[in-house]
């Protein structure tokens, strides 16, 4: 098994002091009685970073491990955003507290009850669209056109999830549950780790729940172990093993320590590590797609430039016969080395306050729609692309928009009604 090994001279002279550094800055914020989504961000990075603790990244490739140490600068990109999001936490706990004045009302049960009804609706037209290939795993099932329904379809059920939990409408969670499993079930578990991510900050923030309870600390501690071990967990039973022996199986010490090092931080740091250590570069031409994904226009039928994903896997892995993830920090690397990552950094700062902001609204929908974006944007997008992350957010933002569009009609429409008799 490889191992610490491979921490070569360079890494040795800062490895101890990086270590140092993630377990204080770790401790302190579970401690820290003024929480935010700059500390969750920071919590959730050290899980993407955990190759640093090993020394190594790994891809498997054409049927074998490929083994690369992890280069000194991947620790040093670690410490920027930690550090950068602890200057970002602390320069609003300076800040006094105001709740800013409501200029635009939110009718949150009537926009709860649209959601729903809007979910329930693309629901029944997947079903009747896919059919008897609603069950099949997500690389069987059409795509083109029908692949960005599902998209839509998915990040619509984890805002109504999470609506209807901060609302506390439960009923209506009992009938999302069944769509879940189909999610689930056609590999789609990104968006459960969303709804339960969404859950997590809205206690850890909003609730501000003591974290070292019992209880918090069990299910932290098996959430982790699932997390890593979900996987097997879903093949195994698939495989028509008993969930006693799965389950046995899956706690073994052996098997978790394996599938750590075989999970996909070890993958998503590969990619940035080899970027940084070949030199592979994209140049300020690739800003042309992200430009263009902002405007809503699609890049790769506006632009012959090619994304990052296509142009790493071509120069390096070309005969890859799997989805490989992504690494946020690799395309700002590949295009303007570490000031791109530093520029990415602080932007993603002043976009997390924002959603900050909105997870602390006093109206549950807009609450919602914040704690919708969180998930993504302090936990997923460590493994994901800036274009992802851009088409998420326009998704999500569109849903919501849409609601409020059905609240301006439904009270013009009152107003209307009530004019003639007054």
């Amino acid at each position: 098994m490889v191992s610490f090994i491979l921490l070569d001279s360079e890494v040795i002279n800062i490895y101890f002091l990086y270590i140092a550094f993630v377990f204080t800055s770790t401790l302190g914020i579970l401690f820290d009685r003024k929480r935010d989504l700059f500390l969750v961000s920071i919590l959730c990075s050290n899980v993407y970073f955990l190759p640093c603790f090993f020394g190594f990244v790994k891809i498997k490739y054409l049927g074998q491990n490929i083994y690369e140490k992890v280069d000194y600068r991947l620790y040093i990109i670690h410490v920027i955003f930690v550090v950068a999001m602890l200057v970002f936490h602390y320069f609003k706990c300076g800040l006094p507290e105001s709740q800013p004045s409501k200029r635009i009302f939110f009718d949150d049960k009537y926009l709860n009850m649209v959601l729903n009804g809007i979910w329930l609706t693309m629901f029944a037209v997947m079903i009747l669209i896919w059919g008897d290939n609603l069950l099949l795993d997500k690389t069987k099932l059409p795509s083109g056109l029908f692949g960005y329904y599902a998209t839509i379809y998915n990040l619509l059920l984890v805002f109504a999830t999470v609506a209807n939990y901060k609302s506390k409408q439960y009923k209506y969670i009992l009938l999302q549950i069944p769509a879940i499993i189909i999610t689930i079930i056609q590999s789609h578990r990104s968006y459960l780790v969303f709804i339960l991510m969404a859950i997590i900050i809205n206690e850890f923030v909003n609730n501000n729940i003591r974290i070292f309870r019992f209880k918090y600390v069990i299910t932290i501690i098996l959430t982790g172990i699932f997390g890593f071990t979900g996987k097997i967990l879903s093949t195994n039973l698939r495989l028509g093993l008993s969930l006693k022996d799965t389950i046995t199986y899956v706690l073994d010490l052996g098997v978790i320590v394996n599938s750590v090092t075989n999970s996909e931080p070890f993958v998503t740091q590969h990619i940035l590590n080899k970027t940084i250590t070949t030199g592979f570069r994209l140049g300020p031409g690739y800003l042309v797609r992200i430009i263009l994904k902002l405007f809503l226009i699609p890049p790769d039928k506006a632009t012959s430039v090619k994304s990052f994903y296509d142009a790493f896997t071509g120069t390096f892995y070309p005969y890859l016969n799997y989805g490989l993830a992504y690494n946020i920090f690799a395309e700002p690397y590949a295009i303007a080395g570490m000031a791109g990552v530093v520029m990415l950094i602080i932007v993603f700062g002043f976009v997390l306050n924002y959603i900050d902001n909105l997870i602390r609204n006093s109206d549950d929908i807009v609450s919602s729609l914040g704690l919708s974006l969180a998930s993504i944007y302090t936990f997923y997008i460590f493994r994901n692309s800036i274009e992802n992350i851009i088409l998420w957010t326009q998704i999500l933002a569109g849903i919501f928009i849409l609601c409020y569009t059905f609240q301006l009609v439904k009270y013009r429409l009152k107003v209307y009604y009530i004019k003639p008799s007054s």
